[in-house]
C-alpha cells in the first residue's frame, strides 16, 4: 500500500497475496512495513529476497519480510530495477539521480520464456 504518498495516515507497507490459477487474489496480509517514508517500487532477486525503495534508500527484505540490509542513498528513492547481462546490477532511481550498484545476487528476469 502506498496510500501514504497522498495521506500521511495511510499505511506504508507491502502486502502478500496468493494467486489462484484463474488469477484471483486471496490473503493480503502485511509482508513488511516501512518505517522511513514508504515503499514504492520493488523487485525480487533469485533467492527470494525483495529489494524495495524507501525514503532513505533501498531496503532488502528476507522471504519473511524482515529487513536484512539497506543501501543508503542521499535522496528519496522511487524505484529499483535489476539490469546488466547477469541481472546483478541494481539500478536505483533517486529524486534527481540514477545510481547503480553491483550485487552478489542476481535479479529475476521480468521476461518469462
Amino acid at each position: 500500500d502506498t496510500g501514504a504518498s497522498h495521506d500521511p495516515d495511510a499505511p506504508a507497507h507491502i502486502r502478500r497475496h496468493s494467486v489462484a490459477e484463474d488469477g484471483t487474489l486471496s490473503g493480503g496480509e502485511v509482508f513488511a512495513s516501512c518505517t522511513n517514508g514508504l515503499f514504492d517500487g520493488f523487485r525480487p532477486d533469485g533467492d527470494g529476497r525483495i529489494w524495495t525503495s524507501a525514503a532513505d534508500g533501498v531496503h532488502c527484505l528476507s522471504r519473511d519480510g524482515r529487513l536484512i540490509g539497506k543501501i543508503l542513498i542521499p535522496e528519496f528513492v522511487s524505484n529499483v530495477c535489476f539490469g546488466g547481462p547477469k541481472l546483478n546490477r541494481l539500478f536505483i532511481c533517486g529524486t534527481t539521480s540514477l545510481y547503480s550498484v553491483f550485487l552478489s545476487v542476481n535479479g529475476v528476469s521480468p521476461f518469462h520464456s
